[in-house]
This record gives structure tokens, C-alpha cells and sequence, in this order.
């Protein structure tokens, strides 16, 4: 399920042009909605709004036709990144957690994907000073590349924009391990045996 919005460059073509047959099933999704243009990074990537879209177009993928009805997992991909697929079959994909993300990096930043991991619910960013080894228990991940447990999301869980925890917007992505959470979903991990580099 792939979902794209707003391209300047041939997104739309390319998608269109890929043979997904193979697949049971498959949904593929392009629309023009005029949003504004955010950054990843800095303030600007915190936008409320920015948020707002990114988990609108993240639950777009997800209940689209009736996928959640024949998988026992959903597995989420940024665009943007490299991986080793053997060893995210192997690390991340062959796992039994509620949620289970690898680490992300680009450049010296590691984890990459700061704003939406925390070790623990009083934070609301990454405490760099934390050990990077083997799987972390953590409060909220994601890292570019991230698989969770379907029973949530048939139960009412999605990606959201505000935190009620915090009261405050706050990351789509952390938003919905909150929601996990109360649902008594608790077992999320960040497996650093496993990477993602973001590209810039």
C-alpha cells in the first residue's frame, strides 16, 4: 500500500507503471492536495501541520480496502532510507514485539529519528546519552522503517497528531505507540542489530 501526495517530479508516473501483480492485493494512491512544503528536520519539521498530514497519509495506507483483516502485522517504509533487507527479515520482520523498529542515522545523528524515540514517557525526544546496544525497551519508535502488531489498528488505533498524554501536537509516530499503550499494547523495542540510513 503506497500512498504519495503532491509530487513536483514523476512520482506518480513511475507508481503507476510497476507491475504489482503478484501481490494479493495492492493499493496504490496519488493525489494533489496542495499542501505546503515542510522540511525533515529543525523546527519546521514539528509543524502541527506538518504532522497533521504525515499521520493523515500514514493511516491512508493502512485502511485503505481491507487489508487489516488478512495481515497479522503492518509494516511501515519511509521512501528515503537504505537498508539491508536480509538482516531486517531476520532482525525486525521475524519478531514477535507489539512494535519493533531498527535504529536510524544519518550521518553522526544516530538515532536519526530522535523526535519520535523515547526511552521513557516523561520524554519527547531521544536522551543521546543512552547505551546503544541488542534491543532497547523503549516508550515510542518508529526509526524510518517499523512493524507492528495489526490487533491495535483493528481495535481503533492510528497514527495521530496530538499527544493527550502531554496535551500537545506532538510526533505522528509517537502518537500512535500512546495509543498502543492504553490499549495494553506495551512491548515496543528499537533493535539497534539493525540500520537504517536516512538519506539527506
Amino acid at each position: 500500500s503506497v500512498y504519495e501526495n503532491d509530487s513536483t517530479d514523476n512520482s506518480k508516473e513511475i507508481l503507476k507503471s510497476f507491475d504489482f501483480s503478484f501481490l494479493n492485493g495492492f493499493n496504490i494512491q496519488t493525489e494533489d492536495i496542495n499542501t505546503n512544503y515542510y522540511k525533515s528536520y529543525g523546527a519546521e519539521s514539528k509543524s502541527n501541520t506538518r504532522v497533521m498530514n504525515l499521520a493523515l497519509a500514514r493511516n491512508k495506507t493502512i485502511f485503505c480496502k481491507d487489508f487489516l483483516k488478512n495481515c497479522s502485522h503492518v509494516l511501515c517504509i519511509e521512501p528515503d532510507i537504505v537498508y539491508n533487507p536480509e538482516i531486517m527479515i531476520n532482525e525486525i520482520i521475524n519478531s514477535d514485539h507489539d512494535i519493533i523498529s531498527p535504529i536510524s542515522f544519518q550521518n553522526n545523528v544516530i538515532p536519526y529519528d530522535n523526535w519520535a524515540t523515547r526511552k521513557t514517557k516523561n520524554e519527547d525526544k531521544w536522551d543521546f546519552s543512552i547505551k546503544l546496544k541488542g534491543k532497547i525497551d523503549v516508550w515510542a519508535t518508529f526509526n524510518c522503517f517499523c512493524l507492528y502488531n495489526v490487533e491495535p489498528f483493528i481495535l481503533g488505533a492510528s497514527f495521530g497528531s496530538f499527544n493527550f498524554r502531554f496535551k500537545k501536537f506532538d510526533c505522528d509516530t509517537s502518537v500512535v505507540c500512546e495509543i498502543f499503550r492504553l490499549l495494553g499494547y506495551i512491548d515496543i523495542v528499537m533493535n539497534t542489530d539493525a540500520t537504517v540510513e536516512h538519506l539527506i
